[in-house]
């Protein structure tokens, strides 16, 4: 227990004794443990040494050494200094110590006796085993048998003041001298060969140690870069997922939106052809309009699953997004979305440099009100919804894309409502799921028209959202310098009748057939049917017609653009209108590049097919 106590004391007062004994998991090289063995004994100096300097200075100074007095306060006094003081190196702490070993053994020989200065003089070479090595040590043994040789030579002339008159003393002393260097030589080699093997040791372990800390690091790295593209096929499998699931979600809407187009073209066409008929004031004519209109309104659904089926955007023309946001802001839609929400404020920070974009201005339209009736829907009671244009901003596209597609015009709606949340985030773009009632609140589609019209467009769609600061949705469309204007429908239409024309009108339904053929004759254009394009080839090849009107699809004949082509050959520069119950396809673009004057999506309204005959056939509206 009190060699507990006097421990725990010695480290308290010396941390660096404490310090040597400290637990490390790091592999440390033999000069690191030297130095650390040096400052261990120059704290067991500082500390047991005192113990030795009291007695040995009162003893000397009682016999009169003051030599020995002064030599034992030098060394101890210096030691303590030194042990205490920083920035002291390695090499001179080393060599104090052996010098006052040699200083302290040379003043006892000197002045008092052989028998006390040979145990300094042995541990001379000891300590420079230890702390410097074999060369170091072999210099301190022939330092060592220097001093013997003198010393002998001392004794011989009579010199040395503790020799006696004993006629053997020289043998005596040469006798010790052998004995001396022979233990001395034997323990110095030795332990320097111990700590010479000792350095190798830590030297392979040290070196072993790193090449597995390399390999650890190495193998750190792999697995990291496994991990990271795990993760990414993770990410990539997810997006192709969710690609196909949209793909075939769209190649579905598509397939459902033609087939009810083509119904929806009765719903609508034969109200407007009954409507011609009746005198103004029946009592039919309210339902008939209230039919057509609800006709249009399933008609807008479908665009709607259009839109959802990827690759079959409307016709883009250069637009400017403000003048979107303007016709959106002044529009029944935002009226209506103004009278439900009274709470709800909707502002605007339009950009005035901002760039024209190639787009469908119906789908952008459609867009902005989606994500402004999706933030209304949001805030529920007070609050604000801003739209926001900018220009000049800038996105990494991919390599190949062409250079000035970089630059892009960017619109943002932004709310101040409760946010989405996180797990909703995630989904929001998909068909079909939705937080709200379906059906009530709307179809589902709105964030999906708005997703698939970005991409549609070539642009890019961000979302920030959070319970404090409301959701932001963030579109941006590359630029264009186009200044194409789109084509408008008439105000006032003086005359949509024809001149007796011939049209031929090729659909492989025969209600598409008689729908169009209806409304073209009660127009005065004379019209000729048929199936398929196989049978208007047939037909144009024994006769004429000033204007063809070509469905797109006629499964499993050729189609339009087909069709056309055969046209183009038998009578050059045959005009042409292009229906169809998708939006504008590649296909479709194909046709008008051909030579087609007009594309009609269907249902159409009988006006708009008289305007697209009469412009084609170059008739004065």
């Amino acid at each position: 227990m009190a060699d507990e106590r006097n421990a725990t004391l010695i480290t308290r007062i010396f941390p660096k004794i404490q310090s040597l004994f400290a637990d490390s998991d790091e592999i440390r090289d033999l000069q690191y443990w030297r130095e650390k063995q040096l400052d261990f004994m120059y704290a067991i100096f500082s500390v047991f040494g005192l113990i030795a300097y009291i007695p040995s200075v009162f003893m000397a100074a009682a016999e009169g050494f003051w030599i020995i007095v002064l030599v034992d306060t030098i060394i101890y006094g210096s030691i303590v200094c030194i042990h205490f003081s920083k920035n002291v190196s390695f090499l001179f702490k080393t060599g104090f110590l052996m010098a006052a070993c040699y200083l302290l053994g040379l003043a006892l020989l000197i002045f008092i006796d052989a028998d006390y200065s040979i145990n300094w003089f042995f541990s001379v070479p000891i300590l420079a085993a230890v702390l410097l090595g074999f060369e170091a040590a072999a210099i301190t043994l022939a330092i060592n048998l220097l001093i013997m040789i003198l010393a002998g030579y001392a004794i011989q002339i009579g010199v040395a003041n503790w020799t006696n008159t004993e006629d053997n003393l020289v043998i005596g002393w040469a006798i010790l001298s052998v004995n001396f260097m022979v233990l001395n030589l034997v323990t110095a080699t030795s332990i320097s060969i111990v700590f010479e093997q000792l350095k190798r040791t830590l030297d392979n372990l040290i070196f072993t140690n790193i090449s597995l800390d390399e390999e650890r690091k190495s193998l750190v790295y792999e697995i990291q870069q496994r991990i990271a593209a795990e993760a990414e096929k993770d990410l990539i499998n997810k997006q192709l997922q969710q690609a196909q699931k949209m793909e075939a979600i769209g190649m579905m809407a598509g397939g459902v939106a033609h087939d009810l187009n083509n119904i929806l073209s009765g719903v609508i066409n034969y109200p407007e052809l009954m409507l011609i008929k009746l005198s103004k004031d029946s009592e039919f004519r309210k339902p008939l309009e209230a039919v057509i209109r609800s006709g249009n309104r399933a008609a807008d659904v479908v665009a709607d699953l259009l839109t959802v089926a990827r690759g079959v955007a409307s016709t883009k023309h250069s637009c400017s997004l403000n003048s979107i946001v303007d016709e959106y802001l002044e529009s029944p839609e935002a009226s209506s979305l103004r009278t439900r929400y009274p709470q709800v404020t909707i502002e605007k920070e339009l950009d005035p440099n901002i760039e024209n974009i190639s787009c469908s201005r119906t789908h952008i339209f459609k867009s902005v009100m989606n994500l402004v009736t999706n933030s209304a829907e949001s805030i529920g009671g007070e609050g604000i919804i801003l739209i926001r244009t900018a220009g000049n901003v800038f996105h990494n596209i991919p390599e190949g894309d062409a250079p000035d597609q970089s630059e892009f015009s960017m619109l943002e709606v932004r709310d101040s409502g409760g946010g989405i949340a996180e797990h909703d985030l995630k989904r929001i773009f998909e068909p079909f799921y939705t937080r709200k009632v379906m059906g009530v609140s709307g179809t589902g589609l709105g964030l999906t028209i708005v997703w698939n019209t970005v991409q549609e467009h070539g642009g890019h769609i961000d979302v920030t959202s959070d319970a404090t600061s409301g959701t932001c949705f963030t579109m941006s469309f590359p630029v264009c310098s186009d200044d194409f204007k789109e084509k408008k429908l008439p105000e006032n239409p003086v005359d949509l009748t024809g001149s007796g024309e011939v049209v031929l009108v090729v659909d492989d339904e025969e209600e598409q057939r008689e729908i169009a053929s209806s409304i073209l004759r009660s127009l005065n254009y004379t019209v000729v049917t048929a199936n398929s394009g196989e049978a208007a080839i047939e037909f144009l090849k024994r006769s004429r017609a000033d204007l063809v009107l070509l469905d797109m699809l006629m499964p499993p004949h050729m189609n339009g653009l087909e069709a056309y082509k055969q046209f183009a050959k038998i009578c050059p520069g045959q005009k042409a209108v292009i229906v169809s119950g998708f939006s504008e396809s590649s296909d479709v673009k194909n046709a008008l590049d051909a030579g087609v004057s007009e594309f009609l999506g269907k249902p159409y309204a009988g006006e708009q097919l008289a305007l697209a005959v009469k412009r084609t056939l170059n008739l004065p509206v």
